[in-house]
Order: C-alpha cells, then sequence, then structure tokens
C-alpha cells in the first residue's frame, strides 16, 4: 500500500473516468470532491473516499488532480476561502491542473500556489467535439 494520498476535484463527464480510474489502480485509493453529491456515483465499488470540501481534501492528500470547467473554478478551489492554498491543515504539496484555463488564471493560481510553497503542474485535457 503507498503513503501516497491522491485527491481529485471535479467528477464530471471528463473527470469522472480519470478519478475512477486511479481510485481502481492506486492501491491506497484517492480521496475526491466534487460539489454535485450525483458525481460520487461513478466511484462506487473503488477505493473513494469522500472529502465534504475542498479543504478536507486538501488535509489528507498529497497531490491533487483537477478537472473542472474553467478558470473560475479553478482559482476558487485553489485560491478560495478554504481552498487548497490556504486551508488550515493543508498537506497537499502538488496540484495537477487538467482543467482549460487562461493563460493568465493559470500564471495567477501557479504564482500564489508557488507563494504557498505548491508546485502546479498544467495539464489541460479539452474535449473532442
Amino acid at each position: 500500500m503507498s503513503d501516497l494520498v491522491i485527491g481529485f476535484v471535479g467528477l464530471g463527464n471528463i473527470g469522472a473516468p480519470m478519478a475512477r480510474n486511479m481510485a481502481v489502480k492506486h492501491a491506497g485509493g484517492i480521496v475526491a470532491f466534487d460539489l454535485d453529491d450525483r458525481a460520487f456515483a461513478a466511484l462506487d465499488g473503488t477505493l473513494a473516499r469522500r472529502a465534504d470540501s475542498v479543504a478536507e481534501l486538501a488535509a489528507q492528500a498529497d497531490i491533487v488532480f483537477l478537472s473542472l470547467p474553467g478558470s473560475a473554478q479553478v482559482e476558487a478551489v485553489c485560491l478560495g476561502v478554504d481552498g487548497l492554498a490556504s486551508a488550515a491543515a493543508r498537506r497537499v504539496h502538488t496540484v495537477v491542473d487538467l482543467s482549460t484555463t487562461t493563460v493568465a488564471s493559470a500564471r495567477h493560481v501557479g504564482a500564489a500556489l508557488a507563494e504557498a510553497g505548491i508546485a502546479i503542474a498544467g495539464a489541460p485535457v479539452a474535449r473532442t467535439v
């Protein structure tokens, strides 16, 4: 069993299959958060644990993957009150942003996370139409 705890925020059409795959393949499972309670159905039968807030997820996860609709949501999750950067009991040290965001937002979030001692990697995933 791995000591690394993976967090996943955003269990929508793109994020849910990724989170499920991680939860099934990672020996320690994952901890996940989504605003929509129905989104957790995609993780049934896995080792996924549910966080009730971003702050709770930040206290448990070492690395956090984000799969969010856009820049505003990424900024809220990373920089908002009780977000990844400001969570009082923060464990997270790395964020992998799979969201498609603006360059300005990515730079802003990256700089703020760096100030908080959190590394970020941008790895946007785009859906095909």
